[in-house]
């Protein structure tokens, strides 16, 4: 079996783009649209994989789900012989832009990359001991 398995992914969301790509998009403004559609994907054990497509195709939903931070979708994702329910320190992801403050700690930008206030810091930056 592979490292990572995608059975039948099927991922829909709201249209948030605040206008049409073209006059002849069919894609309306707030409309659900279906990204991805019964996807089917097996990755080996340490193979290098390049996931090309124009902007709006689903890419960036794709590595979303399979990382775990989205959990809304049809499907299911398989990393190592286990599915993949939500985050985890096991599963990362690299964003796209660059979202630290570069003149500042990765501690000290930590506050920054949650949308409430950092009260929590995940053990991998030594906060284990921290409330949630």
């Amino acid at each position: 079996m592979s490292f990572i398995h995608i059975n039948n992914l099927t991922k829909r969301q709201i249209n948030k783009r605040n206008v049409q790509r073209t006059p002849t998009d069919p894609r309306k403004i707030n409309e659900t649209i279906t990204v991805l559609d019964g996807m089917n994907l097996e990755f080996e054990e340490g193979e290098m994989v390049c996931i090309l497509g124009p902007s709006g195709c689903g890419k960036t939903s794709l590595l979303k789900i399979i990382a775990g931070f989205d959990t809304d979708y049809d499907g299911e994702i398989i990393i190592g012989g286990d599915k993949v329910k939500g985050a985890s320190s096991e599963h990362i992801f690299v964003f796209q832009q660059n979202g630290l403050l570069p003149w500042m700690s990765v501690w000290d930008n930590v506050p920054y990359q949650r949308p409430e206030p950092a009260l929590y810091i995940p053990p991998v930056l030594g906060g284990s001991n921290l409330p949630k």
